[in-house]
């Protein structure tokens, strides 16, 4: 139990705290109640004495309750080695160090999936998945996210990226299609996220370019341009509709990265 919990009763925390400073001990720590009643009763009283010295300035009457205060402290402490704590001491001792057991975490290891069986499921399974070059299994490839795929097509009419950007990206060429490669939709999408925030803060240069002026007869800052206005910001918003309606097509939900590869 701590120090400050158990001798609550017999004096202020302020003063519990500094009478465990005293001693070098943390009056809120747990088992520093064991740790102070195992102290030689010599330290135990400098400690006493230099928690009642009084401020300087101090009024006859506030010295006189410190020395009472720091005498009281002293006795009970004293009392307590000889006889030991109070039972609810003891019983609040014993439950705070059992809070404090730490129990060590248990970590399951997934089997290693064997010949032939699906890297997620462990069932049998006679596919490939091209761009891991795994066994999986139909059922997991269409559950799992991470295994779908987008061709270069859809990529840049949804995410607005061009073929240059797409070359830093691994392609594989799937359901027999050389000429289109397809892509790990995931990879896209960081790619496309990645291009956004580039965009976004050449936007906003732009819009501070744009909608900010001096006015060379009063050397003021002026805020108004066509930025501002409703109009343009309406057309902007048509603008970004028209170019992600364009083109677009739901064919990667189609995609597989499968072949068929029996062991």
């Amino acid at each position: 139990m701590d120090i400050s919990s158990a001798m609550s009763q017999h004096a202020s925390k302020k003063q519990l705290r500094r009478f465990a400073a005293a001693l070098g001990l943390q009056a809120d720590d747990p088992g520093s109640l064991s740790k102070l009643l195992a102290l030689p009763a010599a330290k135990l009283s400098e400690a006493a004495k230099s928690i009642s010295t009084p401020p300087t300035g101090a009024k006859s009457k506030q010295i006189v309750k410190l020395k009472e205060e720091s005498d009281a402290l002293i006795a009970v402490v004293l009392e307590w080695q000889k006889h030991g704590p109070p039972e609810e001491a003891e019983v609040e001792d014993t439950a705070s160090e059992e809070e404090h057991i730490v129990v060590p975490k248990t970590t399951t290891t997934r089997p290693t999936p064997k010949p032939g069986q699906c890297v997620d499921c462990l069932e049998p399974a006679d596919y490939v998945f091209v761009p891991w070059d795994i066994r999986l299994c139909e059922r997991c490839e269409k559950q799992n996210p991470k295994y779908m795929l987008i061709d270069a097509a859809t990529a840049m009419s949804i995410h607005g990226l061009d073929s240059s950007d797409l070359g830093r990206l691994r392609g594989w060429a799937v359901n027999g299609n050389k000429r289109q490669l397809c892509y790990l939709r995931s990879d896209v999408e960081k790619l496309a996220d990645g291009q956004t925030r580039n965009q976004r803060a050449e936007s906003d240069a732009a819009w501070r370019q744009g909608t900010f002026k001096v006015d060379a007869r009063t050397g003021r800052t002026k805020k108004w341009k066509p930025m501002n206005t409703h109009t343009y910001h309406h057309k902007q918003a048509a603008k970004k509709e028209m170019a992600a309606k364009s083109g677009t097509t739901c064919e990667f939900m189609d995609l597989s990265g499968l072949i068929y590869k029996p062991l």
